[in-house]
């Protein structure tokens, strides 16, 4: 029996070492505490990114609600300004609760690669050969 390596990398029998090829094995952090605080910062980073598609869509609505001419959809005053504001909260928020417009997931898959860099990478498909690197 093989000695096991806490690496990344583990062969997985002679006979692969021997072809060159190793399958990628994810490390195990031996503290917990790592892992749970990378989960902590993902969830956070997937509720940033969702308030801020709301913020661009309250904006996006808040500048065309601005276009309309004369007393615009809720009257004029400061009555129909508040109305026209809560509506394009609501709007914002709908919209990047359910994620039609997929700002959010862009800019949260571009930022988890700076939280983990394998972060949705299924550890079962990643196996590379050795002799395609050199």
């Amino acid at each position: 029996m093989e000695p096991t390596i806490n690496c990344a990398v583990q062969p997985v029998s002679n006979l692969a070492r021997l072809a060159g090829q190793v399958r990628m094995m994810p490390i195990q952090s031996t503290h917990g505490g790592i892992e749970a605080e990378k989960a902590a910062k993902i969830r956070e980073l997937r509720e940033v990114t969702t308030e801020f598609e709301a913020i661009f869509v309250r904006q996006l609505f808040s500048s065309m609600r601005s276009t309309i001419p004369g007393d615009g959809m809720f009257g004029s005053g400061s009555e129909g300004e508040i109305y026209g504001d809560m509506m394009d909260n609501a709007i914002g928020e709908v919209i990047s609760r359910r994620g039609n417009l997929k700002i959010g997931d862009m800019l949260f898959n571009r930022l988890v690669k700076q939280i983990d860099p394998d972060y949705g990478v299924n550890p079962a498909t990643r196996v590379e050969n050795a002799e395609d690197e050199g």
